[in-house]
């Protein structure tokens, strides 16, 4: 199955799909206030709940709903933005970028927090949740993510236990824009290259 988020209806609301493109269904139920808007959903390890990102008046909080519909569910009880909830293989984590306000030196960070215990406190990570997307190894140790370390864009692992950070590709040249990890967590996928700004005056005078 794929689940997306499209604004069909209006706002921006979930939706789930046959590989196939078949049997469209929509997930969440508006509010009918029209201002919620939901995006970045992830599936859980067991294929049976997706996690996402909630908005509503500029404030993002996560959920997970049934792939079968009914009641969502809140996960995250913090009220910083957050973005792109990843759950762990072993289904104890949840990792995900956010805006920490009270780190002013550099704001957006990697949380962790327990999908275990909703009332323990996140951990935050002190590096820049670079493109804001995290991913996870394997074993459910290490978190992924995209830094520039010395003016390098690479991707670099996080031991969550011991803090020790790694690189995980040696690139020299261009930018990491996005990134994946296959299932099996064998293989990246990465969007990479360089973006060019220029100015151009336009005359806007009607010609024949």
């Amino acid at each position: 199955m794929i689940a997306f988020s499209s604004d069909r209806t209006g706002s921006p609301h979930l939706l789930l799909m046959n590989l196939d493109g078949t049997e469209v269904r929509q997930l969440t139920v508006p509010s009918g206030e029209n201002t919620e808007t939901e995006s970045s959903p992830s599936f859980s390890s067991d294929g049976q709940w997706i996690y996402y990102v909630s908005w509503n008046q500029g404030k993002g909080s996560i959920r997970k709903i049934s792939i079968h519909g009914g009641e969502s569910v809140a996960v995250s009880g913090t009220d910083k933005n957050v973005y792109e909830p990843v759950p762990s293989p072993d289904g104890k984590f949840l990792a995900h970028a956010v805006f920490n306000d009270e780190a002013a030196a550099s704001p957006w960070q990697v949380a962790v927090t327990s999908l275990d215990d909703g009332n323990a406190p996140g951990r935050y990570f002190n590096f820049s949740a670079f493109r804001l997307r995290v991913r996870w190894t394997l074993d459910s140790n290490l978190v992924l993510s995209i830094d520039d370390q010395s003016g390098r864009i690479n991707l670099w692992q996080t031991n969550l236990t011991s803090g020790e950070r790694q690189p995980v590709t040696n690139f020299t040249t261009e930018k990491i824009y996005r990134f994946d990890v296959s299932p099996d967590r064998r293989f990246y996928v990465l969007s990479r290259g360089n973006y060019f700004t220029d100015a151009v005056l336009i005359d806007r005078q009607l010609r024949p």
